[in-house]
């Protein structure tokens, strides 16, 4: 063959060679196109793909898992932790829950509860919390003035102690150094005033700042007694009390609702005049306040001056009532001394064991009714 036709062979051959990889590549498209329109029209809508030998990670695949027999359970509130964070600092704020203050902040996530009654019969709540580093920041207020029963409470835990200013005689116990002390009016740096609302129900704080508080101010959580925990009761052995009322002055008076599936209590207030409180008692954030027990604690009380503030015989013993698992466990409480620990005891004299987890005591006058 001539070098000339090998030439032209040579030609057709790689003209012929283009129009196959050409008619390939065609052939591919038409294959990819077809699988795709099958793909689209039998897998569910709204349904995103995923390698089935690649699962999406979970929150235990993320997080590590601490073994059961390494848990021990948290001084202040009784949830299993990992070993060392069993004490860690607390923090109690004084938070209103006037009705000229609502929403209130921060409740909820409270790890303990103390309400009690200020001036004109209105509810004044010390909110405790682990300050964990692992906590989340949340905003927690309008945090109002100190009262010397108040005081006592935040001083058997050993917590630092959030508020604006105070009554005098809460002042002067403030000033003898029995607790340590985070005061607004000193230390404003760890509260804001939120323009959104009228004084003076615009202080607030949060648990980053309170974080912050605890290391620069160098507070230091010291040991306290914790009460005994528990877990919860199974369901079948959960008892059928639906509601406590806690009679304080309408609009304040309150009812703990019992949800029995769960097992806890859902806060009710702000009822008509004459009617049980019935709505939701909902914070900022439109979550329904809830604990796992309530102590109910009956202290003698008097009027201190024409303002109307209020002194509470913290210190001694007297009537007292826990709820928990849908049943009432009737007792006494006991606080020998202003450091020593508010404790609850059944009628035989043992100590009561909470529900591990969120804990509200109610602190009523001697003479005010509690109906369940």
């Amino acid at each position: 063959m001539s070098a000339g036709m090998s030439k032209s062979w040579r030609k057709i051959w790689r003209k012929l060679h283009r129009k196959h990889y050409i008619f390939e590549l065609i052939l591919v498209l038409i294959i990819v196109a077809a699988v795709g329109i099958t793909i689209k029209n039998v897998w569910p809508s709204g349904k995103s793909f995923r390698f089935w030998n690649r699962p999406a990670p979970t929150q235990e695949s993320l997080s590590p898992v601490i073994p059961q027999e390494n848990l021990v359970r948290r001084a202040i509130d009784g949830i299993k932790v990992g070993q060392g964070k069993e004490n860690l600092p607390l923090v109690a704020v004084m938070i209103e829950n006037m009705v000229e203050a609502q929403p209130i902040s921060g409740i909820d996530k409270a790890s303990l509860v103390f309400e009690s009654v200020t001036e004109a019969n209105i509810t004044r709540f010390l909110a405790v919390y682990a300050a964990d580093d692992t906590l989340k920041d949340f905003e927690i207020g309008p945090v109002r003035s100190a009262r010397p029963y108040y005081l006592d409470w935040a001083t058997e835990l050993n917590a630092l102690y959030a508020h604006v200013g105070g009554s005098p005689e809460a002042n002067k116990l403030i000033k003898q150094g029995i607790v340590k002390d985070l005061d607004q009016w000193f230390k404003s740096q760890y509260f804001w005033r939120e323009t959104s609302k009228l004084g003076p129900h615009n202080v607030f704080t949060s648990t980053d700042l309170l974080k912050q508080a605890v290391q620069k101010e160098k507070f230091e959580q010291k040991i306290f007694s914790p009460w005994q925990f528990k877990d919860e009761a199974a369901i079948g052995e959960r008892g059928s009390i639906e509601k406590i009322v806690v009679g304080y002055s309408n609009p304040y008076d309150v009812t703990w609702q019992y949800d029995k599936e769960h097992n806890e209590y859902q806060r009710l207030q702000w009822g008509a005049p004459g009617d049980e409180p019935r709505v939701q008692h909902k914070t900022a954030d439109g979550d329904v306040i809830k604990t796992k027990n309530i102590a109910v604690a009956w202290l003698p009380m008097k009027i201190l001056d024409e303002v109307g503030r209020k002194w509470f015989g913290t210190i001694g013993q007297g009537k007292a009532v826990v709820f928990q698992d849908g049943q009432a466990i009737k007792g006494t409480w006991t606080k020998p001394s202003r450091d020593e620990r508010m404790k609850f005891f059944d009628e035989l004299g043992k100590e009561i064991e909470f529900n591990a987890g969120v804990t509200w005591v109610e602190i009523v006058p001697v003479g005010y009714k509690v109906g369940y």
